[in-house]
């Protein structure tokens, strides 16, 4: 990680579907990551007997420096990096959203700017579909995720 971007580092095969799935949970939520390809990285062995972790607990996420995953969920990957730490599991809302797609956001910022309280759940990533699109359609979503910062406190 010191190498790399991020508090993050990613250890599996780009052969692995557990590795690509992690790779696009992180990249969907716009985390940085530094991803360490077992099939070429001539020094991850070192790194894998650091953390004590054996071939077949990959793929593996050093979460921070100091905590490790071994072959983590989506959510379990999301609760190390905080993802879901504002929930307040007690609190009322007056609304709350399924969905952070085009629509669940552009519902989220429009009722929020109206003084609605507002929770927006989703189980990937804010945008939807429309916000991981790489041919460039997702400036809107990204105008959305603005305007609806600016509406949360």
């Amino acid at each position: 990680m010191a190498q790399g971007v991020g508090d993050v580092a990613l250890i599996g095969s780009r052969h692995s579907a557990g590795t690509l799935r992690l790779q696009a949970f992180l990249t969907r939520n716009g985390h940085p990551y530094s991803t360490i390809d077992l099939d070429r990285d001539a020094g991850v062995q070192a790194l894998l007997d650091r953390f004590q972790v054996t071939v077949d607990d990959v793929p593996v996420v050093i979460c921070r420096g100091e905590v490790v995953l071994r072959n983590p969920t989506n959510a379990q990957l999301a609760d190390c990096l905080g993802f879901n730490a504002a929930i307040d599991h007690t609190q009322v809302h007056d609304l709350v959203i399924v969905g952070a797609g085009p629509a669940g956001l552009s519902a989220a910022v429009y009722s929020a700017s109206e003084g609605l309280d507002v929770l927006v759940l989703e189980t990937t990533a804010p945008g939807g579909q429309a916000g991981s699109s790489s041919n460039g359609s997702s400036a809107p979503i990204q105008s959305l995720r603005s305007q609806l910062s600016s509406c949360i406190h």
